[in-house]
């Protein structure tokens, strides 16, 4: 759905689409979709920290054991 979206908004459209959205913007922030769409990117965003750092201490970890 968001490709035909992209392939609808091009150059001018795309403009007007912009300043629909900022004028709107508040108002979507409060709604229940804007909020779970957010939470979900705060989970993928906590769960890919999660794994670099399990990966960095795990490095850190086998270093420090051949030495």
């Amino acid at each position: 759905m968001a490709g035909a979206w992209d392939s609808m908004a091009k150059g001018p459209e795309r403009e007007w689409f912009r300043k629909r959205f900022d004028m709107f913007q508040d108002i979507l922030k409060e709604s229940w979709v804007y909020q779970e769409i957010g939470q979900e990117f705060l989970e993928q965003g906590y769960e890919k920290g999660l794994e670099k750092g399990l990966k960095k201490g795990l490095e850190q970890g086998l270093e420090l054991g051949r030495e």
